[in-house]
């Protein structure tokens, strides 16, 4: 992957403060690009920051008298010999999480542990039956007392086998059911 300074820095500005060319054109590589498909074609226009574009040269070898880094005409010559992926993107989901978790009781946000076990009391009258819940995103933290959940307190409110899960999903606390 071609990691050229012009293009972490976004081609807004060098390490010097001084701008960068308008333009960088790729010889020998490829543009990944988010907009169009897998590669865009040879000669496919990147903009990378308003005013700044990154074009992708032939595969071929670089033209004469074009080494990488000569500039001519506000334009910067790189030998990728690579491919030029979109940085700073991070597009990915937790679809099947999100979904999952809209059926279930939801705790985030209560700023009580009343309000907790409350949410949690009306979600499981709302939704009878025998089948182990999972309650998210308690946080108590955000509680005046700030002392974490209990078996104890579970098992007051239900019977049935109920496991919470705290926001950050690096603790549980369990009734005697579950």
């Amino acid at each position: 992957m071609l990691m050229h300074p012009n293009l972490i820095e976004g081609l807004a500005l060098g390490p010097d403060g001084t701008p960068h060319p308008a333009s960088i054109e790729l010889t020998r590589g490829r543009i990944r690009s988010v907009h169009r498909g897998p590669f865009a074609p040879a000669g496919a226009v990147a903009e990378t920051a308003p005013g700044s574009r990154v074009t992708g040269g032939e595969r071929g070898a670089p033209e004469p008298g074009s080494a990488p880094g000569a500039s001519a005409a506000g334009v910067e010559r790189l030998d990728a010999d690579e491919i030029l992926l979109p940085a700073f993107v991070d597009a990915h989901t937790h679809l099947l999480g999100v979904g999952t978790a809209r059926l279930k009781p939801r705790l985030h946000g209560a700023t009580s542990r009343e309000e907790t076990f409350d949410r949690l009391t009306s979600w499981l009258a709302a939704h009878p039956g025998d089948e182990p819940v999972i309650a998210e995103g308690w946080d108590q933290s955000l509680w005046q007392d700030r002392t974490l959940p209990t078996r104890a307190d579970l098992d007051r409110v239900t019977t049935r086998p109920v496991a919470l899960r705290r926001v950050c999903g690096h603790v549980a606390v369990l009734n005697t059911a579950a």
